[in-house]
């Protein structure tokens, strides 16, 4: 007969686990808990928790659709359901699974969930509700509300946002870079430019988070040449994230040589998304140089072979 008080004190150190990112030990703890009680909903739920912790998207959704088979009535499955749909980018049916969850049993944290998810899918009223709804329990959402507001093109409210809740989380580095970047996003395109430059002349580098609009403002007020040799000098030192974010500015302003400059500075970090792949080809397009994304291609291709059929399409053309 299983030792129920065991059995407790073995979930509750597993969870503990998963929450610490100590994965290792939450597997030797999932292992044990599997042999004193291998069939329940709650140890199939935690090995179901520890798959999304290592970040194993493919095998979690496996066990995910397998589990809402078995326990189609648990709101926690539904919930983990939701959360690897929206890692997978598969927002429609994130919606309904977290929808479901909340159904079930309702929660601030499955309804801060569906929120974000709302948000994704273009359901910006509802999301709106539930994210201010959720900002009592969980002030982070207040951060969520304010990229909701930033899509709908509103950055004052998504920084009044930011600013609310740096008020209450002060030391937040996340937080402290949206609102310098909404601060950036609200100047002036001439003012912008020139408070830039006076850092530069200073010595001073642009932050990463205000160099998308810095050269997004550089090109809309007609300096183009400028905001070439300002990345010439500077996408060394940029991340392929930051690379990829002012790739995508240069993208929607037809700065397309550009945007096949930073593209492919962040391909590697970047080949399975494809938007940027499709945009990428695009731009080169537009700027003659699909040859070089073919090579770009042929040197990732011994380690992503999903690229081959995209390769070859180059080659056609």
């Amino acid at each position: 007969m299983a030792d129920r008080s065991l059995i407790r004190v073995l979930r509750a150190n597993l969870r503990r686990a998963v929450q610490a990112g100590q994965v290792d030990e939450a597997a030797g703890l999932l292992a044990r808990l599997q042999e004193e009680d291998p069939l329940s909903p709650e140890t199939r739920g935690l090995e179901l928790e520890l798959l999304i912790a290592r970040r194993r998207w493919d095998d979690a959704a496996d066990l995910a659709a397998q589990l809402l088979m078995l326990f189609p009535s648990s709101a926690r499955m539904h919930y983990l359901a939701g959360r690897i749909q929206y890692q997978r980018r598969d927002y429609t049916r994130a919606q309904a699974s977290f929808a479901e969850a909340n159904r079930l049993h309702p929660h601030w944290l499955v309804r801060l969930w569906l929120g974000k998810t709302c948000s994704q899918t273009g359901d910006h009223e509802q999301a709106e509700a539930l994210l201010v709804e959720c900002i009592a329990a969980q002030p982070r959402a207040r951060l969520d509300l304010a990229w909701l507001y930033e899509r709908r093109g509103q950055p004052r409210r998504a920084l009044e946002q930011v600013e609310a809740y740096l008020a209450r989380c002060p030391a937040d580095p996340f937080a402290r870079t949206q609102q310098r970047r909404l601060q950036a996003s609200l100047l002036a395109p001439a003012e912008l430019v020139a408070e830039q430059e006076a850092l530069i002349e200073l010595g001073e580098e642009v932050r990463p988070e205000v160099v998308p609009t810095y050269v997004q403002r550089l090109i809309e007020t007609g300096h183009g040449a400028e905001a070439r040799q300002f990345v010439a000098r500077q996408e060394s030192s940029w991340t392929p994230r930051t690379a990829a974010a002012v790739g995508w500015v240069c993208h929607g302003l037809q700065a397309y040589d550009l945007a096949v400059r930073l593209f492919l500075r962040a391909l590697p970090e970047h080949v399975g998304s494809y938007k940027l792949l499709s945009a990428l080809e695009a731009a080169a397009r537009y700027a003659g140089r699909t040859g070089e994304v073919a090579a770009a291609y042929e040197r990732l291709l011994p380690v992503h072979k999903a690229l081959n059929g995209r390769l070859r399409a180059l080659r056609r053309r």
